[in-house]
């Protein structure tokens, strides 16, 4: 767990629910409940995943698709899906995530990465449910952890997947990277906008590299032009992080000697 400024922690412990036993689940939605932290879980997280002969005896598509937190009451306001939501194509599925007010991550890198197929995104954002944006791990599923180059992925994708130019805009993108990722955390009261009574978390985006001009629409600009190398300053919780495309926090010329030191010995172990 990692502590955001002091707050409610930021990031939760996560669970794998349909292979984890119920028991242990349990346990853990207990004490997330208790502590007001939310329930992240891995269900569903490919088609096939759906399709699982456990789940053959249950009725239709809604139950297959959250029968791992469903049937032991886990499906709540407080449950977050860490899924790429391929089960979601029922529009009977979306509606009891919405009517459930659970939080759903969306990571289109490691979807098209790992061939798991497209989530119904769109879809899921038509009848309430709280999508946010994410990256995954940088080990195997994506290679790296880049909001900026997920937002662009996240927009096209709809589009090629379903022809539609208009399926997923940048502006709707942008939100599922801020505002509607504090939704998907239940934490749009304390982050995701910049508003009085909210944490100081903002970044600062130059606009004077070649790809950055001209600008005709600044939510196109953000999603399709600017890039990770863009991000000039960072603020989080009201601390200046980053200033100058400079970490403050951390040494990088200590660390990157290590990692590089880390990943001969991944190789090693490998052979």
């Amino acid at each position: 767990e990692r502590p955001h400024d002091g707050g409610k922690d930021a990031r939760r412990d996560r669970e794998v629910v349909d292979t984890v036993p119920v028991e242990t689940a349990r346990a853990v939605d207990l004490r997330q409940r208790r502590r007001d932290c939310i329930f992240p879980a891995f269900v569903c997280e490919v088609g096939r995943d759906v399709a699982h002969p456990t789940l053959e005896r249950l009725p239709d598509v809604v139950a297959e698709l959250v029968a791992p937190v469903l049937l032991h009451g886990f499906l709540h306001s407080r449950l977050e899906l860490l899924v790429a939501l391929f089960g979601a194509s029922d529009a009977d599925d979306r509606k009891l995530l919405a009517q459930r007010d659970v939080g759903c991550v969306h990571n289109p890198s490691s979807n098209m990465m790992l061939a798991s197929g497209v989530a119904p995104v769109p879809e899921l954002r038509a009848v309430g449910v709280r999508v946010g944006l994410g990256t995954d791990g940088p080990a195997g599923s994506n290679n790296d952890l880049d909001l900026m180059e997920e937002m662009d992925l996240a927009a096209k994708l709809q589009k090629i997947s379903k022809m539609d130019p208009q399926a997923l805009g940048a502006k709707a993108v942008l939100e599922m990277a801020t505002i509607d990722g504090a939704r998907a955390l239940h934490m749009e009261k304390e982050i995701g906008s910049l508003e009085t009574g909210k944490k100081a978390d903002l970044i600062v985006l130059t606009l004077d590299a070649p790809n950055a001009v001209p600008m005709y629409d600044v939510y196109s600009q953000i999603v399709y032009a600017l890039k990770a190398s863009d991000v000039e300053t960072v603020v989080i919780g009201g601390r200046v992080v980053m200033r100058g495309r400079r970490v403050l926090m951390l040494k990088e010329e200590e660390i990157l000697p290590k990692a590089r030191e880390y990943g001969k010995k991944v190789k090693e172990s490998l052979r």
